[in-house]
């Protein structure tokens, strides 16, 4: 991804999706994907002064539930 565009999310994320079906798409190269899709929302939301929250659509809820798979049980 080095001397790409860092705001084209979504041909980023399809370019890395499509490279992990040979892996089955899950685990560790979705784990990995997703980080590097926020790191991405991250810096857009920074190149335009907004939260990322808010480029996603704005604040639907007071709070949501969420899952933790790896973090134990604290």
């Amino acid at each position: 991804m080095l001397g790409k565009d860092p705001l084209e999310i979504e041909k980023h994320w399809r370019f890395l999706f499509e490279r992990t079906t040979n892996f089955g798409s899950r685990g560790a190269e979705l784990r990995a994907i997703s980080a590097i899709d926020l790191a991405l929302w991250d810096i857009f939301g920074q190149s335009v002064n907004l939260p990322v929250w808010q480029l996603l659509g704005g604040c639907v809820q007071e709070s949501i539930k969420t899952y933790n798979s790896c973090g134990g049980p604290s």
